[in-house]
């Protein structure tokens, strides 16, 4: 089978888990076909493709006419400190995810976040 540009929601065959679904971003760069497996790194298709679909069951090409709803998200950031001691944090969206940054400004500089300068209003 030979998938086509485009994102897809696809399944880990044979799991019963809840993180079973992933995005596949089938995608050409300089001619050459490449995968990418939800953030993973791009891999080229010629050595991938094969292995990933007897891997993963393709469930729906996902399109503009068929955006993506999310339901229930959580952004979380995990870290350890200097001394070693594990920290979490978790925000439901981006608007309370930049409020964590700006009210931990450490924070955003260990994880090279730059934030925009508010201009003092008069």
């Amino acid at each position: 089978m030979n998938i086509e540009s485009g994102y897809y929601k696809i399944k880990l065959r044979g799991r019963s888990l809840d993180d079973q679904y992933h995005y596949l971003r089938v995608f050409y760069q300089n001619k050459i076909k490449y995968l990418q497996l939800s953030n993973g790194i791009p891999q080229e298709a010629s050595s991938y493709e094969e292995a990933l679909l007897s891997s993963y069951e393709l469930v729906k090409q996902i399109t503009h006419h068929h955006p993506i709803e999310v339901r229930n998200a959580i952004i979380t950031i995990s870290w350890q400190d200097e001394d070693g001691d594990p920290f979490q944090l978790k925000t439901r969206n981006i608007h309370a995810l930049r409020r964590v940054f700006e009210l931990f400004p450490r924070l955003a500089k260990a994880l090279h976040v730059e934030m925009k300068k508010s201009k003092d209003k008069k």
